[in-house]
């Protein structure tokens, strides 16, 4: 595959982009565990004043190494594309991609933030240079660097290209996003430990409120997430494990705060696990008693 063949390209970059996700991963004072986070393993600091954002995630993904590099290295692909909800999102060819080679992309991606400010509809801009590298037999790194330079033509005085968002004013401001994937085999071979870490800025016009800052942190987060989400949804039943099941629990959670969520999140994932699925009709009343689990209800003795 593709992705075996850039297995072969060492060098000095490997040892850097190695030494580069560790500094990225590292924790940063005044950072702050990010609620209902899938498996409560993100944390993420803002600055408002800058519009910075850095944050980091960690799940377990129920494919191999190799699968979960590809599925990320496949940066346009419908699947991640729906994953993501980014506006636009793809690999760049011809001039505007002329530094790619077999391990490295240009790639751009659109993000509409579910926050208005003052009554505008904002989306994100992001271009960056996309490189995998493999820094052993067991650990990949796939790295997402800004190509819009801080004091290049698209930095804060110029950010700003307003456009009518379908009947809503909207603005689209270039941001930049750093960021790295961290793959390592886990439990043999069926498994692979995803570490995320990301600096972002939001641009010119960021001094949003802190709650907006975080927010915008989430949606980036919950990208990898779903990644974990994507692929334990497709286990059957019968080759289930405990890791599976805690991925599925994790599943129900996620973003579901009110009982209201909680039971469109189980219908949600009944439809698309295909375990849950299985026991549901397999097992009425255990579909019946998860609806009330959802709910709170059996707590209450309902």
């Amino acid at each position: 595959s593709q992705i075996r063949s850039m297995k072969s390209i060492r060098g000095a970059d490997v040892a850097q982009a190695d030494q580069r996700f560790q500094v990225l991963f590292r924790d940063r004072s005044g950072s702050e565990s990010l609620a209902e986070s899938f498996g409560g393993k993100s944390r993420v600091k803002c600055v408002r004043s800058t519009g910075d954002i850095w944050g980091v995630t960690s799940v377990q993904v129920r494919a191999t190494l190799e699968e979960v590099a590809a599925f990320l290295w496949d940066y346009d692909s419908r699947a991640f594309t729906d994953l993501s909800n980014d506006v636009k999102r793809g690999v760049l060819k011809g001039e505007e991609g002329k530094e790619q080679s077999l391990n490295v992309r240009i790639v751009e991606r659109q993000k509409r933030y579910k926050k208005k400010v003052h009554g505008i509809r904002q989306e994100r801009a992001f271009k960056s240079r996309m490189a995998l590298h493999w820094i052993d037999d067991d650990t990949i790194i796939v790295s997402i660097a800004s190509s819009f330079k801080k004091d290049s033509q698209h930095s804060r005085r110029n950010s700003f290209l307003k456009q009518a968002i379908g009947q809503e004013l909207g603005i689209i401001v270039y941001a930049r996003e750093n960021a790295a994937f961290r793959l390592r085999r886990s439990n043999g071979t069926k498994f692979t430990r995803l570490d995320y870490a990301m600096e972002l800025n939001l641009g010119h016009g960021a001094h949003l409120a802190r709650k907006l800052l975080t927010a915008s942190a989430k949606l980036h987060l919950d990208e990898v997430a779903r990644i974990s989400i994507y692929y334990s949804r497709r286990v059957e039943l019968a080759n289930f494990t405990w890791d599976d099941g805690e991925a599925l629990a994790d599943d129900l959670l996620m973003n579901s705060h009110t009982p209201q969520k909680r039971l469109a999140r189980l219908e949600l994932v009944k439809k698309e696990s295909l375990a849950l699925r299985q026991i549901c009709n397999e097992y009425e009343h255990l579909d019946k008693m998860m609806g009330k689990i959802m709910v709170g209800q059996l707590a209450m003795g309902h």
